[in-house]
């Protein structure tokens, strides 16, 4: 059992919640949804591609896929797991080229004081 007092909330307070809530939607056009796919993203580890987190990063493709190039064949992948190591091989080099701390924890990050 927790000892913090829990605000008391009225049932005129879940009816506003509610009300505000139905007015938030979201970005309704295409280009508006593309404009904030991204928009949680901060460092790439847990997008659904690392190519994807490269592009979300405005990162240049072609670059990085040199890097997985040069990553496949040193390490010469033979199984899935293996080949999905060499991709983040290949993010966590061109990260440390292109992304600085500022980037990565961005301001909406409190727990992190970067200067």
């Amino acid at each position: 059992m927790s000892l913090r007092k829990r605000p008391h909330v009225t049932r005129k307070m879940i009816a506003a919640n509610r009300a505000n809530a139905r007015q938030s939607t979201g970005p309704r056009t295409q280009e508006g949804k593309e404009r904030v796919r991204f928009n949680g993203l901060r460092h790439g580890q847990r997008s659904h591609s690392v190519r994807e987190a490269v592009a979300a990063m405005g990162g240049d493709l072609a670059e990085f896929d040199s890097l997985l190039l040069e990553n496949i064949e040193l390490f010469a992948p033979e199984t899935a797991m293996e080949f999905r190591q060499a991709e983040r091989a290949a993010l966590q080099d061109w990260l440390e080229g292109h992304v600085d701390e500022k980037t990565i924890f961005s301001s909406t990050d409190q727990s992190r004081n970067v200067v």
